[in-house]
Order: structure tokens, then C-alpha cells, then sequence
């Protein structure tokens, strides 16, 4: 899977050029859809005649393998456009607008406020009533019972459009509703969201203070921890582990390999076992771009492993974007998608060159788990500071301490689910992560690091100049030392005078 090395510059990888081709057709039709429709349309001129130049180019010279790479490129760069304006025509030129009764389904829960005569929500209703699929909107609501996610409802409601932006593209978010009537509760729907009624409501019996960080640790979702809680992991910069992404993925696949490994079982049949467990896993938490981008990774390792095939990171990180955003191309603007992706392909390219920096100061063994820690950071910090608007200096430390901690956890956590959904008894271990949650949630409310927190920085237009001077750090280019000097402190230069015009 490995591909060429070229004679001069780089190393070919034909799926991370056809995946980047797409890519750039999605942000293209997202630059069309936000009304920069010249920039838009400047780009996709621009970029085919560019290819076409490089292609001709290429033809003339009679780089058959390179030439047909470059025309693929430039059909799914095209597509990739087209292809998110066709899925995302309906919504953005839908005009639903005033009282509307319909059938929806509760994918979210933003908020739940006890009142004297029942509860307060703020929810994200999903429908296809108006021949939309997927039209999700977002509504305050009130109910005499509690809700939960999966559950099925008819709804009357007053529906106005959102403006859009980032936010309403990536979730599917166009409408909005300040207050829903309810004229039918259905129930749970879905085999899912049952499961995860009753994991919640076994947590909520066994470990009621810490039932929603165990329950958010295993699935994650939030929407049962408290505001104040949750906010204070944001702020501490350490909230990443309630994404369902390589960190869970990687440790089921760990536990699942384990025991397939202490009964005997062959790696060929352990393939059919732990693709489809982990599939299982990846729906139930909702089919997130980062659990999706860690499953795919690991089941192209697994299969090739099989074929006795050895796997090349990059291609399989940009596979597994490719296939992700096919399904959804509005998944390139979410932030899980994203922080899951660039931290994926900065531990790819950069561990091993600052594995390799930090030796000359410490042992080889501290500055190989160490340089993840950094170059996660490095790598995520200016999408979380875009994003969010604030980034937290002392994540790394804070992440150095909780990780290990809560990756125990998580194992220990998942098993005693399984076990639970089973034996009644295993009740009884609930101790551990009752001990280990509350301790680390008493201190995290406890330590104010707000004080500490890096706020309203502007660093959206650098963003190119900062990861393109990270991946000359990488040795991944072959130029000269000299020319990779100069091009260095021209990247650094061009990130330092961009910042610094965005916030003067």
C-alpha cells in the first residue's frame, strides 16, 4: 500500500492527492454556499486550469501513472463540489416557514431544566416530513415527563429559518423553533437509542453522581453532565475525552484483541469478530466523524495485516476522510471532524522528527511518549482558538495526568457495562469508577484554570502559513537543507505577520 518515491520532491500517495482533489470541492461549494460566490467560482476555474496545465504537462511528457492521478484528482475536485451543492440544494432553498405540525425524533438534548411542573429543553429534533431527510431543527420545549434522546414525538411548531454559517451546514441545522407543542409522545424509538436508555438509566441507579461523566466517557454524549462540569473540562482543555475517537476505538480494539488472543482465536476469524463489534460500537455512538476516521483506520491495518499488506498511515487517514465525506460532505466544517483528522496526521508526520528533537535533551523512552502529547497541542491548538475562541496553555500538563487515568477507566468502564446488561451482580464493582469519577470531577469543579485561558485570539487566516512551517518540520519533503531553511522562515514569517495584522 506503500506508494513510489518519486525522483525528486516527495513521496506519491495516490489517495491523499484524489481525497485532497475532493476536499477542495467541498470547500469550494462551501465558499459558493456562504455567499462568496466569485472566490468560489475563481477557485474551481482556477484550480481545473491549473491541473489541466500540470496534466498537459505531464501528457507531453508521457507520465502515464502521474498523468491519469492528476485527471482523477481533478474529476473528484469537481465532484466534490457539485456533489455537496446536489445534498445540500434542498435544505438551503427550503422556505418552511410559520405553524407546521409533524413527526420528529429527539437526536439531541442540549439542556434539561427542572421546573415546578416538569422540565425545560432545549433540543435538536430531527425530521423528514418535508421531504428533506435529515432536517434537523433546533427547539426549546416543555413536558410534564422527561425526554430523552430516541424518543419519537408529533410536534406543532413555528419554524424560522437559520442564517448560514459553519455551524448550520455541518450539523444540518437550518430551522429553528422557540417553543413546541407536543401533541404526541411515542416513546423510544430505535434498537440504539433503547440501549443507551437503559445503559443511562442502569448508570443513574448505580453511580448517581457520576452517572452522566461514565455514560458520556462510554458514548459520548454529554447532555447528562452538568453545564457548570462540562464547562470546566472545556476550560481545562481536556474535554476531548468525551469525543468518541481513536483514544475509545483504539481501546476497545486493544480489549477485544486481548481476549481474542488468550482463547486461541485465529487473526483471520479475529477480523470477522472485530470489524463487526467495532462497527456495532461506532453506530451506537452515532457514527461521528471521529470514531468513523478511527474504525476505518483500523479496519484497513486489520485487513491488510491479513494480506500480509503493510499499511501506509497517510493513505489510510485520508481513506478514511474520503469515505466519511461521502457520506456527509458537511462534515468537513465540524470541529470533531477536524480536531480528529489534523491530530491524526500531525502524530503521522511529526512524532517521530520531535521523538527524535526531544532525545538530544531527555531518554529516548520519555521523549517517544512525550512528543504525542506536544505534537497533538501544536497541531490542534489553532482550530480549538478559531473555534471556541480560547485555548488552555495548560492542557498538555493537565492531559500528561487524566489520559492514562482515564483510558483505565474507560476499559474498566466498558467491561462493567457489558457485564452489567447481564449480571445484576456486577453492580458491585460500580465502586471503581464511582471513586476514581467523583475524585477527579470534585477537583476539576474545584481548580479555577480559567484565569489561565488564552481568549478572543485571532489566528483563522494564518492557520495555512503555521501547518504548512509544521510540515517542513516533518522531513517529509526531500529538498535541500538549505532551500527547507529558507522556506522555514518564510512560513514562519508569513504566520507571525498574519496574526499579527488580525489583532492589532
Amino acid at each position: 500500500m506503500k506508494a513510489e518515491n518519486t525522483k525528486n520532491y516527495y513521496n506519491i500517495r495516490p489517495v491523499v492527492i484524489v481525497a485532497t482533489g475532493f476536499i477542495f470541492g467541498i470547500i469550494t461549494a462551501y465558499l459558493y454556499l456562504t455567499e462568496k460566490v466569485y472566490l468560489s467560482l475563481c477557485l474551481l476555474v482556477v484550480g481545473s486550469l491549473c491541473a489541466l496545465a500540470v496534466l498537459g504537462v505531464l501528457a507531453y511528457k508521457r507520465k502515464v501513472f502521474t498523468c491519469a492521478l492528476i485527471a482523477v484528482t481533478i474529476i473528484l475536485y469537481v465532484f466534490g463540489f457539485f456533489y455537496t451543492l446536489i445534498r445540500t440544494d434542498k435544505v438551503v432553498n427550503s422556505n418552511i416557514y410559520g405553524n407546521q405540525t409533524f413527526n420528529s425524533i429527539i437526536t439531541e438534548i442540549k439542556s434539561e431544566t427542572t421546573s415546578e411542573n416538569g422540565y425545560v429543553y432545549e433540543l435538536v429534533l430531527e425530521t423528514n416530513d418535508f421531504k428533506i431527510e435529515g432536517l434537523k431543527i433546533n427547539a426549546s420545549a416543555y413536558c410534564s415527563d422527561r425526554l430523552f434522546t430516541g424518543t419519537k414525538l408529533k410536534v406543532n411548531a413555528n419554524l424560522y429559518k437559520i442564517k448560514i454559517d459553519n455551524f448550520s451546514i455541518s450539523t444540518n441545522v437550518y430551522y429553528g423553533a422557540n417553543s413546541i407543542e407536543i401533541i404526541e409522545n411515542y416513546g423510544i424509538s430505535g434498537v440504539f437509542y433503547k440501549l443507551k436508555h437503559k445503559l443511562v438509566t442502569l448508570f443513574e441507579k448505580t453511580m448517581p453522581n457520576v452517572y452522566g461523566t461514565n455514560y458520556a466517557l462510554l458514548t459520548g454524549d454529554t447532555q447528562y453532565i452538568s453545564e457548570t462540569l462540562l464547562t470546566k473540562y472545556r476550560q481545562m482543555g481536556i474535554a476531548h475525552v468525551f469525543a468518541v475517537s481513536g483514544l475509545h476505538i483504539g481501546l476497545m480494539y486493544l480489549l477485544l484483541s486481548t481476549f481474542l488472543k488468550a482463547i486461541k482465536v485465529k487473526p483471520k476469524l479475529k477480523v470477522l469478530i472485530v470489524i463487526p463489534l467495532l462497527t456495532l460500537y461506532v453506530a451506537f455512538c452515532g457514527f461521528t466523524p471521529s470514531s468513523l476516521r478511527a474504525f476505518i483506520i483500523i479496519s484497513v491495518a486489520m485487513l491488510a495485516g491479513v494480506f500480509g499488506l503493510k499499511p501506509d498511515s497517510s493513505s489510510s487517514l485520508f481513506l478514511s476522510a474520503l469515505i466519511v465525506l461521502l457520506i456527509n460532505p458537511c462534515d468537513l466544517l465540524s470541529v470533531g471532524f477536524q480536531l480528529s483528522f489534523v491530530v491524526y496526521l500531525g502524530l503521522t508526520v511529526l512524532s517521530a522528527p520531535f521523538s527524535k528533537l526531544l532525545s538530544r535533551f531527555i531518554s529516548e523512552k520519555v521523549a517517544s511518549v512525550l512528543s504525542p502529547y506536544i505534537v497533538a497541542h501544536l497541531v490542534s491548538f489553532p482550530i480549538i482558538l478559531d473555534a471556541f475562541s480560547f485555548v488552555q496553555p495548560l492542557a498538555f500538563a493537565l492531559n500528561l495526568v487524566i489520559v492514562p487515568i482515564i483510558s483505565f477507566l474507560y476499559g474498566f468502564s466498558l467491561i462493567l457495562a457489558v457485564l452489567q446488561l447481564i449480571f445484576q451482580s456486577a453492580t458491585i464493582f460500580t465502586v471503581i469508577p464511582k471513586v476514581f469519577l467523583g475524585v477527579i470531577n470534585k477537583h476539576i469543579l474545584s481548580v479555577d484554570t480559567s484565569v489561565f485561558l488564552i481568549e478572543n485570539f485571532k489566528i483563522s487566516y494564518s492557520m495555512p502559513f503555521y501547518y504548512g512551517y509544521l510540515y517542513l518540520l516533518s522531513g517529509k519533503i526531500n529538498f535541500s537543507a538549505k532551500t527547507l531553511k529558507i522556506l522555514r522562515i518564510i512560513f514562519l514569517s508569513l504566520f507571525i505577520l498574519v496574526v499579527t495584522l488580525l489583532n492589532i
